[in-house]
């Protein structure tokens, strides 16, 4: 089933639960300047996402976040995202798989950043070879991942 993105008039997170329990929140930006960048969080970890696009929308990003995979490439597509926040450890699915799966649904990737919880050097090679713009290894804080968005979306903006 394919979810539609809904518009929302606050930053206040808009949920929708499907019948197969799929997690789909949009938000955009609150009072600060928005930009027009737009993020997409693609993670299985719910509360990890709630995280994630509080801190994206208080640096005035509109930001989607999936925590599933199947029928996610046509909800990405979509939005049309400047940078995809992508988690390979997703459930039923391996991370190269994923990836070639997204990459075939959508023709060309976003600005891909990978960031699991796998070993840094597994990551880094499978980085490599889906052709993702970084990586990174979940480590408890978001700042890493910030300041790498904010520096991707700095150039998407100025490109």
């Amino acid at each position: 089933m394919r979810e539609s993105i809904n518009k929302i008039e606050d930053s206040k997170p808009l949920l929708n639960y499907s019948p197969d329990h799929k997690y789909l929140s949009h938000t955009k930006p609150s009072s600060f300047p928005g930009h027009g960048i737009k993020i997409c969080i693609l993670d299985s970890d719910r509360m990890r996402i709630a995280d994630m696009s509080a801190m994206f929308n208080l640096m005035g990003y509109e930001v989607l976040s999936l925590d599933y995979v199947i029928g996610a490439s046509n909800t990405i597509r979509d939005f049309d995202p400047d940078v995809l926040v992508l988690d390979v450890n997703m459930p039923a699915i391996t991370g190269e798989k994923l990836i070639n799966v997204l990459k075939k649904n959508l023709g060309v990737l976003p600005t891909t950043i990978l960031y699991s919880d796998m070993d840094a050097e597994e990551l880094e090679k499978l980085a490599m070879i889906a052709g993702a713009d970084d990586h990174l290894v979940k480590n408890g804080t978001y700042l890493h991942l910030l300041n790498r968005v904010k520096y991707y979306a700095t150039i998407k903006r100025f490109s």
